[in-house]
């Protein structure tokens, strides 16, 4: 009789520990998954500061709604490193301090482009010259985006490789700019 108490009472503890291990391994999908939601909205928002910061070349769409547009961006990713590891806001950081400067330099052009043209002033140079300017811009944009990619890759566990490894990788597969840059200024200067 002892045997089968001890049986009944070795089984029934086994089955709470099971139960408790279930029950934390549960727990930490969950934290996993709220964390990886967070994280892909911290992406969503910095695509939208990027497009944000795209927007401003374009003389039809008006500053005010493109700046709100990179400011909730921003915000986004705030909000994403509350739940990230201290690399990914890190590489968040270098983003924010990468496309920030960028886009008040090209906020200020693009208020002098708008000058010129209520004053019928050359404001298609202007214009020509803020996109060839932006093009190594937004090379600098997209690597520092894609390193801190790399990094939520990594927080995530989709990738066990390195942000910096991973930055090295893209940074040698960006397309060679100088060509392209090379066709715009002949088109400018073909005008």
């Amino acid at each position: 009789m002892g045997g089968v108490v001890l049986t009944v009472t070795v089984t029934a503890l086994l089955g709470l520990r099971q139960i408790g291990q279930q029950a934390e391994e549960a727990r930490a999908g969950r934290t996993l998954e709220i964390k990886r939601d967070s994280l892909l909205a911290g992406i969503r928002g910095m695509d939208r500061a990027r497009l944000a910061c795209a927007k401003l070349c374009v003389l039809d769409e008006p500053i005010g709604p493109t700046i709100l547009q990179f400011q909730e961006g921003l915000a986004a990713m705030t909000s994403a490193s509350a739940v990230a590891d201290i690399r990914v806001v890190l590489r968040g950081r270098e983003f924010a301090n990468t496309i920030g400067p960028i886009v008040m330099d090209m906020m200020r052009e693009r208020r002098a482009i708008e000058v010129a043209l209520n004053e019928g002033s050359d404001w298609q140079s202007l214009h020509s010259e803020m996109l060839l300017a932006n093009l190594p811009r937004i090379d600098s944009i997209n690597k520092a985006a894609l390193r801190t990619i790399a990094a939520i890759r990594g927080d995530i566990g989709v990738d066990k490789v390195g942000d910096e490894h991973e930055a090295i990788f893209v940074t040698s597969a960006v397309v060679d700019i100088a060509h392209p840059q090379a066709k715009v200024r002949e088109a400018v200067a073909a005008r």
